[in-house]
């Protein structure tokens, strides 16, 4: 998605070919690696152009157009071929906006500490429904509780939630059980270090987040 904005970003000659190409006059939006709340709608822009994209590189490729040696060219050539590139898509704009509305309540001035324990419990639980046994999240009263390096804690890899998006792509479009498995199993570790990320940084650790969580009773007492 990076490559893809840069590819197109302060170059005419590019645009014009591809918009000549495609008939599309719409381009990437710029991606930032660590800023979630913005890029639910890159990705989505992302999927919308993927199919002019791959007709571009493959009249670059054929010579019809400027050939092109930049890097970001080179990253979106090589990743056009990958049969599971529109799935992983899906599967990363569906975690995404599983995360977006949590961030989305904290762009504000207000507030929000009393409801940050409560809050990000409930995503982390939601975001461990995925690869983690139903019947441990059910009796974990704590998400912090489940071990995140016990392998016995997460699903089978056939049983792995990717997004009913994904799941569909996977099996309009991958032929054999073995590009399931890969696919399935590289999302579950993809979600198992998400989830890490997130215990290992998360306010979740400090007693005060923990203590704050009464005033949120509090607040809703005397709403």
């Amino acid at each position: 998605m990076s490559s893809s904005y840069w590819l197109f970003k302060d170059t005419p000659a590019q645009r014009e070919d591809f918009t000549t190409l495609t008939g599309n006059a719409s381009f990437p939006s710029k991606f930032c690696n660590h800023q979630w709340l913005e890029n639910v709608p890159v990705c989505e822009k992302a999927i919308e152009l993927l199919a002019p994209i791959k007709q571009y590189v493959a009249a670059v490729t054929a010579k019809k157009c400027t050939d092109l040696q930049t890097k970001s060219y080179r990253i979106i050539a090589e990743n056009v071929k990958d049969q599971l590139l529109p799935a992983k898509l899906a599967f990363f704009m569906s975690v995404a906006k599983q995360i977006q509305p949590f961030l989305v309540s904290y762009q504000t001035d207000s507030p929000m500490i009393p409801f940050l324990y409560s809050d990000l419990s409930s995503l982390l639980r939601s975001v461990m429904e995925h690869f983690v046994k139903p019947a441990l999240l059910t009796a974990a009263s704590n998400v912090q509780i489940v071990d995140m390096t016990r392998s016995q804690n997460f699903c089978d890899y056939t049983k792995i939630d990717v997004g009913f998006s994904a799941n569909r792509i996977c099996k309009d479009h991958l032929s054999t059980k073995k590009q399931h498995l890969e696919f399935r199993m590289e999302r579950g570790a993809f979600l198992q270090t998400l989830v890490q990320k997130l215990l290992s940084r998360s306010p979740l650790n400090y007693k005060m987040a923990r203590y704050m969580a009464a005033f949120a009773s509090m607040t809703n007492g005397i709403n």
